[in-house]
């Protein structure tokens, strides 16, 4: 069950225009994930997940206040329907003993959404990620690992017709510390269309992670 509230407010002078929505679906998704037998050479896995489009329900309500008079009003109104998006994606897994390397392919259906601003549409989103993770020393119990990534897909907003294409780098090492592990890693995202008319947009980010762990005895097991 999906559960929502937006809240849209307007003040001038001494009026107050309020929007309310209550939104709710129900949202099912079912996966699949199936490992290739293999007795030597790499081994091979893939997965499928699908989530079915439903219909969102809203109750809306308008609110104006004005407090200058006693002028007040309550009333609902109408607001297009709207759906959660239906989803499709497929992976594709390739592991050896010191390589794993994966595909990905994303499909969520917006486009039967309709804006309630003009200007603004609903596109139907596809999104294609390639990674791959080197473990430098996989004799050990703990090694150290080198992980990249490459990712293309249009945004599910487009502005005045126009659609925004997007492309994603990112690059890490893994640090094995004791029993837990450090993470560091860059991003790099920049919007590909060079229209003047849609937002543009490049940007670096740098990411750090701890995760912490503890080693068991067996004495502790016991």
């Amino acid at each position: 069950m999906v559960l929502g509230n937006v809240t849209q407010s307007e003040s001038q002078e001494s009026a107050t225009v309020e929007h309310e929505s209550k939104k709710r679906a129900f949202h099912a998704e079912v996966g699949l994930h199936y490992d290739f037998p293999s007795k030597r050479g790499p081994q091979w896995s893939m997965g499928a997940v699908f989530s079915p489009s439903l219909p969102l329900a809203h109750d809306n309500t308008l609110t104006y206040d004005n407090s200058s008079t006693s002028e007040d009003l309550e009333k609902p109104y109408h607001e297009s329907q709207q759906y959660l998006p239906l989803h499709i994606g497929l992976g594709l897994a390739m592991s050896t003993r010191h390589w794993l390397l994966t595909a990905d392919y994303n499909y969520t259906g917006w486009s039967h959404n309709a804006s309630s601003q003009d200007g603004f549409g609903h596109e139907d989103q596809h999104r294609m990620n390639l990674g791959g993770c080197l473990a430098l020393f996989p004799r050990r119990p703990r090694s150290t690992e080198l992980m990249m990534g490459i990712g293309y897909g249009n945004s599910h907003i487009s502005m005045k017709g126009k659609k925004m294409n997007y492309l994603e780098a990112s690059a890490g090492i893994s640090l094995p510390i004791r029993s837990s592990y450090l993470s560091i890693g860059a991003t790099w995202r920049r919007q590909m269309n060079r229209d003047s008319r849609v937002m543009q947009e490049c940007r670096w980010s740098l990411d750090l992670n701890l995760t912490f762990g503890e080693r068991i005895s067996r004495s502790k097991i016991r």
